[in-house]
């Protein structure tokens, strides 16, 4: 309560401003004022120094800072403690973190059995053996032409040869005021994954680990043969997969997302079940059986109505003008990375619908809840 000693205020009316009054006690936790009057301050508190979208996002106190250069960034970060400071406020120096955005060239991250030699990733059959350190490789990493197999005697992959690899090396940390912050290759911002090469590669594997924590918090429940298996389908709709799709509807997600959300969500109901693979029944079977659609109809789904909701919006927007952003800057030799915007164009393109269809809610709800188009609509035989 000693935030309070001294404390006034008035009350502001149609007639004028109220005698000033002295304030005791504020507002009790969970109170529905609270979130409006935090908001209020924080605008109050941050009117000089904050230039708005798309270069500041301002949440509630968690506050996003966008800049071309590190100068730029040091010179707003600074402005901000400034101002902060000011106001008997400080930034965080320990939760605040730095990322540098890049196309490639950071730190490898190895996953799967057979991590590739040069992007780190699960290598399947379509790969060949690097000679040199004798680990597989992808044939899109392998940079090869042809058959693996007529190359595999002499194949020497890029890390190897260092062929337009740069040296692992972790940037600077940013220092401001006497206080430096750290760089990393991925944080956390609201809920949602965000890395520094971009994709969604760090959302899809934190939201596969988030979905696997809450399936064994209710794995008494989920597991159990008491209830019916459509019951527990029901639990999982709401409480894990919710937990797995949250913020999908920004994923430029490619075919390798998809599989590896898939993989995690069928080892989940065969679990259900109470079946293996040993009992070769087939992935539609078991999801008949607990009532759930598959994973990738509803990222489909949900990426489609948020495309819906952002195209409804005033061209002026800032959601809906930061879609159509051009980020400049050289791009690496070979086919161009998956895009939000391509992921939206194949889902229509699947559902045989176009973008004119959003200015219709109803039409493009219907639309988008369906699994595929009609033959009709695409020009194929049933």
């Amino acid at each position: 309560m000693m935030l309070y000693t001294g404390a006034s205020t008035v009350a502001r009316t149609g007639a004028g401003d109220s005698r000033s009054f002295e304030v005791k006690v504020g507002v009790h936790q969970g109170s529905v004022l609270s979130p409006l009057l935090f908001a209020t301050v924080m605008d109050v508190v941050s009117s000089e120094t904050r230039g708005g979208l798309p270069w500041e996002l301002l949440y509630a106190d968690d506050l996003v800072l966008i800049a071309e250069t590190r100068e730029q960034l040091h010179a707003k970060m600074a402005a901000w403690r400034v101002c902060l400071a000011s106001k008997v406020l400080k930034i965080n120096a320990g939760k605040t973190k730095v990322i540098v955005s890049r196309v490639s060239g950071g730190p490898m991250t190895s996953s799967g059995a057979w991590p590739c030699g040069v992007c780190g990733k699960g290598v399947a059959a379509n790969s060949i053996q690097c000679t040199t350190c004798r680990k597989w490789v992808h044939r899109r990493c392998s940079g090869l032409k042809g058959s693996l197999q007529a190359a595999s005697a002499t194949f020497v992959c890029k890390r190897c040869r260092g062929d337009g690899l740069r040296p692992e090396e972790r940037e600077a940390g940013l220092e401001v005021c006497g206080d430096t912050y750290e760089v990393v290759e991925s944080f956390c911002y609201l809920g949602d994954m965000l890395g520094a090469e971009g994709g969604a590669d760090a959302a899809v594997t934190s939201r596969v680990r988030s979905g696997w924590k809450k399936f064994r918090e209710l794995a008494p429940f989920l597991t159990s043969k008491a209830p019916p298996l459509k019951m527990k389908g029901q639990v999982y709709t709401a409480c894990v997969r919710s937990s797995m799709v949250y913020g999908c509807e920004t994923w430029p997600t490619r075919v390798g997302h998809i599989q590896q959300m898939e993989r995690a969500e069928m080892r989940m109901i065969r679990w259900m079940c109470g079946v293996s693979l040993a009992d070769r029944l087939s992935s539609e079977e078991l999801r008949r059986r607990v009532g759930v659609e598959g994973i990738g109809i509803v990222l489909r789904r949900h990426r489609l109505r948020w495309f819906g909701h952002v195209e409804r919006k005033e061209d002026v927007n800032w959601v809906k003008r930061c879609t159509n952003v051009i980020v400049g800057g050289s791009t690496p030799v070979g086919q161009p990375r998956k895009t939000w915007q391509s992921s939206v164009s194949d889902d229509m393109r699947l559902l045989g619908v176009n973008a004119r269809d959003v200015t219709d809610r109803a039409k493009w709800r219907r639309a988008i809840g369906r699994k595929q188009a009609n033959p009709e609509q695409t020009g194929q035989r049933p």
